[in-house]
């Protein structure tokens, strides 16, 4: 693609109160002083395209202002261009403007916002409106990608990227240097493709950083862990584990021996046959329980059954009582809420048949103020004459509608009504006759349980009960005995030797955990020597990325520098460590763009980019050269350049074909 600026033209574009610039599609000169208009120039260019200025921004001040900073209304802001695109002319128009709107009834115009007007044509006499979006696809037609724009047509745009753009666009002018291609340049890099594997070298290089680093946190917590074990380990130098561990075998023995003692006191005694007579007793006491008034209590059991019975079948009637009660309520609540709405239609049904309206409609046009005539003015009252009367009969049929099925409703709600009253009466009886049921009930249980004797007070139960409690007696007053004799022993033999064990078992402890210690020890120290070989390994790897990066980057370079003219790139820096760093500087006769370089240089380095990145592109467009004063020998380039240039001798801007 291969655009050139023929014509451009500013209409109150930013102070410009009319500038035209009749480029040709050659090199041109603009000169002038500061605060002429130079900047304007590449900012009309910009917005034409883009809706943004030079800088890429999209809010700045398109509008003329006054002498006090004040915007002069109902001016059109325009820039009009004509530009060759691979030879064929194409003219571009975009107008800004204010909008005034007379509102009806007021006799001043108001302004209500702006609006833009988008022109294409072959010809400035085919200029047509077009549609937004019809505008941008045809702008995206002729420049399918801004920041490609951006690059081939302004010198200090690619220096304004980070590092990691400039990067990618510099490694996508040249073919991929492949890791093959690299390691096969350089045999030491031989190893380093088995270390690899199927991996990529990101993948290999971040598994390294993060390998180091556990690495190093357990070298660092290795000394840390063998000290915390050397000042927790027990002294057992002065003990002798196999005489422990004798004495121990030999305390088990006594100890087991008192336990003999112990059980045959505890065997020797009456206690269990005692407790096997309170059991026959308590077989007794159960079988006059279980036999005493027999007939009479299952007679008690049964009405005291049937009492409970009734009145759950009470309490169940009388919540479906309150139910009904409740749902009786709420058709009531209902047939006056309804009554109420058929009411209320009522009304409206007559105050809409008695509802009359009169139907005017506007004499004057809004939109050009002219008369409307008279039969047209009655055509519309007609129609909306005819809308009302449909729209009437419509709510009349609605409101008749509504009132029946609120009658039907009602009608409903007080037969159901009718139901519920009878079947509570019928509850309410039911519930009379179980409630007198349930006091016969209670008064028959009364008279049988006084007529009960009760088991405890037969002479037969209080005898059992008397020989059950002398047994229990007995049985105290063995135990009590066993327990003394059992107790003695156990404060005169078994707690000393047992205070021996714990004694023992704790140093053979200590000299367990001391040992436990040692190996522990042991295993870190052969841990640490093994990290360390495997750091050192991860170091060499290090080192190979490293070559491995120098060596694709100089690959890189030297395709990359082959591009360009007067330019070369540094894409990366070797650290004090011996680290690589990746970077995309700019050189000029061994100067960088950022440190060192004037402005000249900077706008021929940058020209010098153009020519390259317009060839990979195939993408030619004017090139504005702000500052253009400051270079005398302007770089050349196979786009059309458009110079600006500050001149204290021009006081309104020139143009100059170069």
């Amino acid at each position: 693609m291969d655009i050139k600026l023929i014509k451009l033209v500013l209409d109150n574009f930013k102070g410009a109160k009319h500038f035209e610039l009749n480029a040709e599609g050659k090199d041109i000169v603009v000169r002038g002083e500061n605060n002429t208009g130079k900047t304007t120039i590449a900012d009309a260019f910009y917005w034409l395209l883009f809706n943004k200025d030079s800088k890429g921004s999209t809010k700045f001040a398109i509008k003329t202002l006054d002498s006090v900073g004040d915007e002069i209304n109902n001016l059109k802001h325009s820039v009009y261009a004509i530009l060759k695109i691979d030879g064929k002319e194409q003219h571009i128009k975009k107008t800004y403007s204010e909008k005034w709107t007379r509102k009806r009834g007021q006799a001043k115009s108001s302004f209500t916002g702006h609006e833009t007007v988008y022109e294409l044509g072959a010809t400035e006499e085919e200029l047509t409106p077009k549609k937004l979006k019809d505008f941008n696809e045809f702008i995206n037609s002729i420049i399918s990608d801004e920041q490609i724009f951006k690059l081939t047509t302004n010198p200090f745009w690619f220096n304004s990227l980070k590092q990691d753009e400039r990067k990618n666009i510099l490694m996508s002018l040249v073919d991929e240097v492949t890791d093959e291609d690299v390691i096969k340049s350089d045999t030491k890099l031989k190893e380093l493709k088995k270390l690899l594997g199927d991996g990529s070298l990101e993948d290999f290089k971040a598994r390294i950083k993060r390998n180091k680093k556990a690495i190093n946190d357990d070298l660092k917590a290795i000394p840390v862990r063998v000290d915390e074990i050397n000042h927790n380990m027990p002294d057992v130098q002065k003990y002798d584990k196999d005489k422990l561990e004798k004495e121990l075998a030999s305390i088990n023995e006594e100890i087991k021996a008192i336990d003999g003692q112990i059980k045959d006191i505890e065997n020797g005694l009456s206690v269990e046959k005692i407790e096997k007579d309170i059991k026959s007793k308590q077989l007794e006491i159960q079988y006059l329980i279980d036999n005493h008034d027999g007939d009479s209590r299952r007679k008690l059991t049964s009405l005291n059954n049937e009492e409970s019975e009734k009145e759950r079948a009470v309490a169940v009637k009388r919540r479906d009582l309150s139910n009904l009660k409740a749902e009786l309520q709420r058709n009531e609540s209902e047939m006056e809420e309804q009554n109420e709405n058929f009411k209320n239609l009522g009304t409206k049904h007559k105050e809409l048949v008695n509802e009359q309206k009169e139907f005017t409609t506007a004499t004057v046009c809004d939109c050009c103020g002219q008369d409307i005539p008279a039969h047209m003015q009655e055509e519309a009252i007609k129609k909306m004459e005819e809308s009302y009367n449909a729209d009437k009969s419509e709510t009349l049929e609605k409101i008749q509608s509504d009132g029946i099925e609120i009658r039907n409703r009602v009608k409903y709600l007080s037969e159901q009504n009718d139901e519920i009253e009878k079947s509570m009466e019928t509850i309410k009886k039911e519930i009379n006759k179980d409630t007198q049921s349930i006091d016969e009930l209670k008064e028959e249980i009364k008279v049988l349980e006084s007529n009960n004797t009760r088991v405890e007070d037969t002479d037969e139960y209080k005898q059992i009960d008397s020989d059950i409690q002398a047994l229990k007696e007995q049985k105290g007053q063995s135990i009590q005995s066993i327990s003394d004799d059992v107790n003695g022993l156990i404060e005169s033999k078994k707690e000393p030797l047992l205070n021996q064990q714990r004694d023992i078992k704790q140093k053979l402890d200590d000299i367990q955990l001391s040992q436990r210690a040692i190996e522990r020890i042991d295993e870190l120290e052969s841990r640490q020597e093994q990290l360390a070989q495997e750091y050192n390994d991860l170091e060499h790897a290090t080192f190979l990325t490293e070559e491995f990066t120098k060596q694709k980057v100089k690959l890189m370079e030297s395709s990359i520098n082959d591009k360009f003219e007067i330019t070369k790139f540094k894409l990366f820096n070797v650290l004090i460590n011996e680290g690589v760093e990746d970077v995309c500087i700019a050189l000029h006769n061994g100067v960088p763009y950022d440190s060192g370089l004037n402005n000249a240089a900077r706008i021929n380095v940058g020209l010098d980019i153009i020519n390259a990145l317009s060839k990979h592109y195939n993408f030619y467009a004017p090139i504005m050269i702000d500052n253009a004063e400051s270079v005398t020998d302007v770089h050349e380039t196979m786009s059309q350049q458009i110079q600006l240039e500050v001149s204290k001798k021009d006081k309104e801007l020139t143009v100059e074909v170069i």
